[in-house]
């Protein structure tokens, strides 16, 4: 298992020109014990929401050392022209700068800069990921230029410099583009998944360059990159991070991280008897997940897997003018998951159920001439729900396997579903579930009272 960099000798800045793919070595591996202890997360704090904390920026990225950093791995001149705007937001843990070589003529590029919430494991992942999905794969996504996956540099965060691509993101594009151009997207991205579905593996994680590789592949399985690992005290817990060799171990895994937390909320001195009760509340109901997951996931059970992107959705997909797609973005975190988890509908396609257009009479625009956010609501649920058999025959065409293990995953996904919306929100729903499947079959699915 890899693990973070103590020093600035055990990992280099490294670029790699067009022919040329040398990237970060990874460190030599560490007991879990050794690593939690080390964990650099400089620049990052967690602050208290609703339900989880938010990760937030202790300071801005300097535009000043990005600059720096592009000058040096573009090879620019001291006397040409670089210059660095902030362009966005990307997701809870990035920040987007455009690079701006030359004046804007010719190649512009991205500066993707992290938090350290997985300090080394998010960004090494994320660049063997982008690196295996342009090799081996027809989906467009922009191409590396260099990268740091330590956040001991002059930048002090983990930072990825990448080709900047042509087109908008859907969101911007999707309420102008006609219905046949949403057809012909959906079947494009429906090939996207089908084509990951035939690239299978056995093992649940992330991938990562082979050190001893001279060559940028082949790509090993190892520590998972996800959500419910790394989440605010999570990434300091003393539990199997991968890789995973079935579906029970991984999600025993996320089960003793609720348990964790939930039993933590029982004995912290600040808690009130409202989160006293949902603690215990939530542990009763791991309890009952634990006690039901040899059933439906039998321990020692060969798993197929691939690659999924779980945030498919307007926002990580880049369009021309035609409504064609040029790019996928929003590579971090994508592992390999069992194929009942990934058979799924992409997150574009999620949404409620509606057989109408929105209510007749609807103004697009109210009185101050702002957008009616209703109205486009219920226009985005009626044309998903049109364009989800579209993106389902598609997939049976290309891929009628992807198909059939969707259809028969049903119990595997709501199982997860209980796991992931294990909170404040859901805790009832949850019991309901479980409640009715102990009398039999429950007759409903859990999925999508939460999706």
């Amino acid at each position: 298992m890899p693990s973070p960099p103590h020093d600035g000798t055990a990992r280099k800045q490294i670029g790699f020109a067009p022919g040329q793919q040398v990237l970060n070595q990874a460190p030599p591996p560490q007991s879990l014990e050794t690593r939690s202890t080390m964990i650099n997360q400089d620049g990052l704090e967690w602050k208290d929401a609703v339900l989880d904390p938010d990760p937030t920026w202790v300071r801005e990225p300097s535009t000043e050392v990005i600059e720096s950093l592009a000058r040096r791995h573009l090879s620019l001149a001291p006397a040409d022209r670089c210059d660095v705007v902030f362009h966005a937001e990307d997701g809870s843990f990035h920040k987007l700068f455009r690079v701006i070589p030359g004046g804007g003529v010719g190649t512009g590029y991205i500066m993707r800069v992290a938090l350290p919430v997985d300090p080394h494991f998010l960004t090494s992942s994320e660049v063997a990921t982008m690196e295996y999905i342009r090799s081996c794969t027809t989906i467009p996504i922009p191409r590396i230029v260099a990268y740091d996956s330590s956040n001991r540099n002059a930048l002090g965060f983990e930072w990825i410099l990448m080709e900047s691509v042509h087109g908008t993101r859907l969101e911007e594009r999707w309420t102008e583009l006609p219905m046949a151009t949403k057809e012909r997207l959906v079947r494009q991205l429906a090939r996207f998944q089908a084509e990951l579905f035939t690239k299978q593996r056995n093992q649940i994680g992330n991938l990562y360059r082979d050190p001893s590789s001279p060559t940028p592949s082949p790509y090993p399985i190892s520590r998972i990159v996800q959500r419910d690992f790394l989440w605010g005290q999570n990434i300091h817990q003393l539990v199997p991070r991968g890789p995973f060799k079935d579906s029970h171990t991984w999600l025993s895994a996320r089960l003793a991280l609720l348990r964790i937390e939930h039993e933590r909320g029982l004995e912290t001195p600040d808690s009130d008897d409202g989160d006293r009760k949902f603690a215990a509340h939530a542990l009763s109901i791991i309890q009952r997940l634990l006690k039901l997951l040899p059933s439906v996931f039998p321990p020692d059970q060969p798993e197929c897997t691939f690659l999924f992107h779980d945030d498919l959705g307007m926002d990580n997909i880049l369009v021309d003018e035609d409504g064609v797609i040029t790019a996928v973005l929003g590579w971090a975190c994508v592992s390999l998951l069992p194929d009942w988890r990934a058979c799924k509908m992409p997150n574009l396609l999620r949404g409620y159920e509606r057989g109408e257009p929105p209510t007749p009479g609807m103004r697009l625009y109210t009185d101050y001439g702002t957008i009616n956010q209703l109205y486009w609501e219920e226009m985005m649920d009626y044309e998903t729900t049109l364009l989800r058999p579209t993106f389902l025959n598609e997939m049976q065409r290309v891929c009628p396997e992807w198909v059939n293990v969707m259809r028969r995953s049903e119990l595997r996904r709501d199982f997860e579903t209980a796991v992931t919306f294990l909170n404040e929100f859901g805790v009832e729903r949850i019991d309901a579930w479980l409640d009715c499947f102990a009398n039999g079959n429950p007759g409903w699915s859990l999925g999508p009272k939460f999706h």
